[in-house]
């Protein structure tokens, strides 16, 4: 077993909320898509005005539960979906 680097911070190292500009560097994604993941109806952050606020500990286990609950794209569901779509549609025409 190799030792865990300690230059990679773990969620205790983080302030107990944190801003959008820190879930982007945590997430390495840009800030125009920080914002858009922050305001996904599953993602756990606090709105006070134009203000979000992100608890900590919320976020990480939100993001331990991303590839559990539901994978961002599974691309058999995406086609099962895909099939589904276009089958209704054809028996709509086709009635």
């Amino acid at each position: 077993m190799t030792p865990r680097d300690s230059s990679i911070p773990e969620a205790r190292d983080y302030p107990i909320t944190l801003t959008v500009s820190e879930v982007a560097e945590i997430l390495r994604v840009d800030l125009h898509k920080a914002y858009s993941i922050v305001r996904d109806r599953d993602f756990p952050v606090i709105t006070h005005g134009r203000r979000m606020i992100i608890p900590r500990d919320a976020f990480f286990r939100w993001l331990d539960g991303c590839g559990e609950e539901r994978p961002m794209y599974d691309r058999n569901h995406v086609l099962e979906t895909l099939a589904d779509l276009v089958a209704e549609r054809l028996n709509k025409r086709g009635t």
